[in-house]
């Protein structure tokens, strides 16, 4: 039944009202509508720093929030900077009117609603091929069917029904993003043009600013979109302009890894010791057992997280962080069902080479390249996580994308079957039991395996399971750049005990820590610590933690001239414990506890080396 143009926007118009509040109701992205801000404020203070024409949030070490690093440019956030600069128009508009916030929360859904239209928009296009008309009730109903499978998939919609914070909302700009690119990808197929590839391009270069995963997603568009454009055109000019579009958003994330982190490959992850974790030392340091840990091993432990809720943890340590339901074994059934048919495709392409051809814009086409898209997606994450020395739930996410996409691939081949045995007004019942068929998917989906978190648990004391983890330990390792926090008495919201970001100093006896550095290294009893201090200066007392408890001072300070600087004195001071510990590796802390701020522009103290037992730790400057 074919649709006036008023009805079939009006039809639209419901199903996207309902979808979205559907979607951000029965979720944490906006279940109570008097809740438009978010707690976590990184985003918005990058966003800041760039309306005010500064690229880090602040030239002081002084206030690190949880998230942030210190480098000797400046304080910065640890993520990438594609999300403050997506929510940056929204920010500006919102000074124009003169109001200093705009809600976090309408900023996400702003973007979501954009994706849902273009998404759409890529399947009007799409579906035609199939012979369904863009104003069908058929087609209007096709379409919110396939948009409600990407939106639901089972790793992200869990992922915001879990938790939004910092770590989550940046996996859910992740996906938007990626599913962008496929409703783009879809339109470059439907209507190839230069202006249409370029843009793809473009837009696909810019992926990695977005977060580092969505690269692969980024990469894959391109790379499949030169492909087609090669063999449709031979177009050599219009290919190398494609690939200089490309290079340019590439070209400015490798440049602000390096004025911000001082390396092109640093993405302020493995950077960043502000928190205790052990993923931070393992990412700092290259240090990670599970990094040895056999192909074998390492991907039956992925799948069984990816499908069957954790059922294969291998016993070897590795950060495994909050875990809860992801995908489920069906999704697996898809995966290989959706690589058999890539392979039948890629073979039958090989020897007939019609995909191709622009003039037979065929269904097995867009089958193809959609199949194509998910399953290298698929692929390059998995080899991207597969000795990963961090896991969580929210990394699972990232995949939703790729399999969203395979999942629709195999839809479109049944429609184009039953299409193929006739039209669809004589389908119509075939038509709808197939729609029944596969949306229970999602209803099985939430009934298939109770999953048991208390299999993920894993003892940190344990010495069984981090044996070796020491032995690879690299005795010369640069501890650069260097991570101040400072923490003020006067902030009356800070309890007496702040364990991961200002070290647990004691507020009552501490009135000021400037400079706390936190590091892992081999449990020992004892720790030399090694500095500079500019002559004349007056010292801060330096106090050094293991864990929660105060490492004593047990020898008298040892001043020396600094060879390299005669300006400076080297002081090497030696904290031990009473008890021995108990842990292979342990969280130091070393925090210059003073009443005054302390000048870090002139870097009254250098942190030169230290030391657990024989172990030396150095810095280079």
């Amino acid at each position: 039944m074919n649709l006036t143009k008023s009805s079939n926007f009006i039809l639209e118009a419901i199903m996207f009202i309902l979808l979205m509040w559907f979607y951000a109701g029965h979720s944490l992205l906006l279940p109570d509508p008097s809740k438009l801000y978010s707690k976590d404020i990184p985003y918005r203070l990058q966003t800041n720093a760039f309306l005010n024409g500064k690229l880090f949030l602040s030239p002081r070490p002084y206030g690190a929030i949880f998230d942030t690093l210190w480098t000797e440019h400046g304080m910065s956030q640890n993520w990438g900077l594609g999300v403050p600069l997506l929510r940056l128009p929204f920010e500006w508009s919102a000074r124009l009117c003169g109001q200093s916030l705009f809600p976090d929360k309408l900023t996400v859904l702003f973007y979501l609603a954009l994706m849902i239209v273009l998404l759409n928009i890529a399947l009007r296009s799409v579906l035609n091929v199939f012979g369904i008309a863009a104003h069908s009730l058929t087609g209007l109903l096709t379409r919110w069917y396939l948009i409600s499978w990407i939106l639901f998939c089972p790793g992200i919609y869990e992922l915001i029904k879990y938790k939004i914070d910092i770590y989550h909302e940046a996996i859910f700009y992740g996906y938007m993003y990626s599913c962008l690119l496929l409703a783009l990808f879809w339109v470059h197929l439907r209507k190839p043009s230069n202006r249409n590839f370029l843009v793809l391009c473009l837009v696909s270069g810019f992926a990695i600013l977005v977060r580092p995963t969505v690269f692969f997603y980024g990469s894959t568009t391109f790379a499949l979109a030169a492909v087609y454009v090669y063999q449709d055109t031979r177009n050599i000019r219009l290919l190398i302009l494609g690939i200089l579009c490309f290079c340019l958003g590439m070209f400015v994330e490798l440049w602000l890894n390096y004025v911000r982190f001082g390396s092109i490959f640093e993405f302020g992850y493995s950077a960043c010791l502000t928190t205790w974790s052990p993923c931070n030392y393992f990412l700092r340091f290259n240090d990670s057992p599970f990094r040895r840990e056999p192909l074998l091993s390492a991907s039956k432990e992925l799948i069984g997280a990816l499908f069957f809720n954790n059922a294969w943890v291998s016993s070897t340590f590795r950060c495994r962080d909050t875990f809860y339901n992801s995908y489920n074994i069906l999704y697996l059934i898809v995966l290989l069902g959706g690589g058999f048919l890539f392979v039948i495709l890629t073979l039958y392409n090989f020897f007939r080479r019609s995909f191709f051809d622009k003039r037979k814009n065929t269904f097995l086409k867009i089958i193809y390249f959609s199949l194509s898209w998910g399953m290298i997606c698929f692929g390059g994450l998995f080899i991207f996580y597969l000795q990963a020395p961090c896991t969580a739930s929210r990394y699972w996410a990232d995949f939703a994308a790729s399999l969203s996409a395979i999942l629709i691939s195999l839809f479109l081949l049944g429609m184009g079957c039953l299409n193929s045995l006739g039209n669809w007004r004589k389908n119509k019942k075939y038509l709808i039991v197939f729609i029944i068929l596969t949306g229970m998917i999602f209803f099985l989906n939430k009934n298939i395996f109770i999953f048991n978190p208390d299999r993920l648990t894993i003892d940190m004391t344990n010495k069984q399971e981090v044996q070796g983890y020491v032995s690879s330990f690299d005795q010369r390792v640069l501890l650069d750049p260097y991570f101040p926090n400072t923490f003020y008495c006067s902030r009356p919201d800070s309890p007496p005990d702040l364990v991961s970001q200002f070290a647990g100093w004691d507020i009552s006896t501490d009135c000021l820590v400037s400079g706390s550095s936190v590091i892992f290294l081999p449990a020992e009893k004892c720790l030399t610590l090694n500095y500079s201090i500019t002559r004349h200066e007056q010292q801060p007392p330096v106090q050094v933690k293991r864990g929660l408890a105060f490492l004593k001072l047990t020898n008298p300070q040892i001043v020396e001239n600094d060879p390299a600087d005669p300006s400076k004195e080297q002081i090497t001071q030696r904290f031990c414990s009473d008890s021995f510990p108990s842990n292979t590796v342990a969280l130091y802390t070393i925090g210059w506890v003073s009443a005054e701020k302390l000048s870090w522009d002139k870097e009254p103290i250098v942190l030169n080396w230290v030391s657990v037992s024989d172990n030396k730790i150095t810095k280079n400057h």
